[in-house]
């Protein structure tokens, strides 16, 4: 389980996104923050699916403030919202 946390080095837009989604399942926020950061880095624009998947680990690990600021930062690049994002931003208050 170890090894499956890491973050790889270097990435794909698809393969970014599964890990995202994968580390949303586990309490390993810190771990698909720095994804998200090394997909940015690449020049690697994340999606809103890839933003849902970080508000979705913040709001399993009940940190309602770090949801919000993941959705500060996807409305700062422009991105839309959807109903998955609206979801998991509800989930974090509950």
């Amino acid at each position: 389980l170890e090894g499956a946390l890491m973050v790889p080095t270097s990435v794909s837009d698809v393969e970014g996104s599964w890990w995202l989604s994968a580390v949303a399942g586990c309490p390993a926020v810190k771990g698909a923050e720095d994804m998200l950061q090394r997909l940015l880095a690449s020049k690697i624009e994340p999606n809103v699916m890839t933003y849902n998947s970080l508000i979705n680990a913040h709001a399993k690990d009940g940190n309602w403030e770090g949801a919000e600021d993941v959705m500060r930062r996807l409305l700062e690049r422009g991105i839309d919202p959807n109903v998955t994002t609206y979801n998991s931003i509800i989930k974090a208050y509950t």
